[in-house]
């Protein structure tokens, strides 16, 4: 995405008036020069861009949290748990811990996976011992 910020004299322009969206990714990878990330910074202040998708050390920086707390949050979301720990009632970090799978609900994921997924995922995890052969025994299908 390509963020272009508009002179003063554009701003009576009505395709402009819509607030530019600019995305935690262009954030990082910009090339801007300081002078321009200054001016794209009050653009978000005003409202004329907007931040979508922000990366999550974005996210902890806005919000004055460290990353690890944003991870153990995004991990509670859209669990039971997320009531208590909004209400203080639990560590957020022990309700993180109370929403990892177990190792059985793993293991009924593994099985419930195809060979050429077990294999996919082996190669993902470890490429240079993931022969598919000395795995299973058997070579994926294309």
């Amino acid at each position: 995405m390509l963020y272009v910020a508009h002179s003063a004299s554009d701003a009576n322009a009505s395709h402009l008036n819509a607030p530019v969206p600019v995305t935690g990714a262009y954030l990082d990878h910009n090339k801007l020069k300081k002078y321009q990330r200054a001016f794209l910074a009050v653009d978000l202040i005003d409202g004329k861009a907007v931040l979508v998708n922000p990366k999550p050390h974005q996210a902890a920086c806005l919000c004055n949290v460290n990353t690890g707390y944003v991870y153990a949050a995004k991990r509670v979301a859209h669990s039971p748990l997320r009531v208590d720990a909004e209400a203080g009632r639990l560590p957020l970090q022990v309700a993180a811990h109370h929403c990892r799978p177990s190792v059985s609900e793993l293991l009924a994921i593994w099985n419930a996976c195809s060979v050429d997924e077990r294999v996919a995922f082996a190669r993902r995890a470890n490429p240079e011992r993931a022969q598919p052969k000395a795995l299973y025994g058997v070579t994926p299908r294309d």
